[in-house]
């Protein structure tokens, strides 16, 4: 864990992490593989030249160049090989249409339609019972005796 053999400061890191628990002192004898340091380092360095030479700022492409080569080969896989036009077509279009179709047939008129008839069955039923609430007590009496006697006449009959 230290720098190469022959470089200025190479126990520098030793040194530093010496003093920390847990961490072992190197052996002066072991080999540091400096060689294949010195190919990482290369290819390190060599990937930060390639970046600067491609993407550079005064580097960029124009934008007709962008789009000269957005229509050649860069296109196809810009485009997903056609995938996404093809997912489109056979999946999210037609369950856009199913769904805008379920939309306005169950959800709108079924559904809708029910909570709507359920209200004006409600608001007619009410109207019919509305002359029944005078708010005299011996009415609503003898309507309470009366759906008794109805309830247990039917109590009745499904015993037998």
């Amino acid at each position: 864990m230290n720098l190469p053999a022959g470089w200025p400061g190479q126990d520098w890191l030793a040194g530093v992490l010496a003093g920390l628990p847990g961490v072992s002192a190197m052996s002066p004898h072991a080999s540091g593989g400096s060689t294949a340091e010195l190919i990482d380092l290369a290819a390190g360095v060599a990937g930060f030249a390639l970046a600067w030479l491609l993407y550079a700022p005064g580097r960029r492409p124009g934008a007709a160049a962008l789009i000269a080569r957005e229509d050649n080969v860069f296109g196809v896989f810009r485009g997903g090989l056609g995938l996404d036009a093809l997912y489109r077509t056979v999946f999210a279009r037609p369950y856009r249409a199913l769904s805008v179709e379920l939309w306005k047939g169950v959800d709108a008129a079924m559904i809708d339609g029910a909570a709507m008839g359920s209200g004006r069955l409600l608001a007619f039923a009410s109207g019919l019972v509305r002359p029944l609430c005078t708010g005299k007590l011996s009415l609503y009496l003898a309507l309470l005796v009366a759906g008794l006697t109805v309830i247990l006449a039917v109590l009745a009959m499904g015993a037998r």
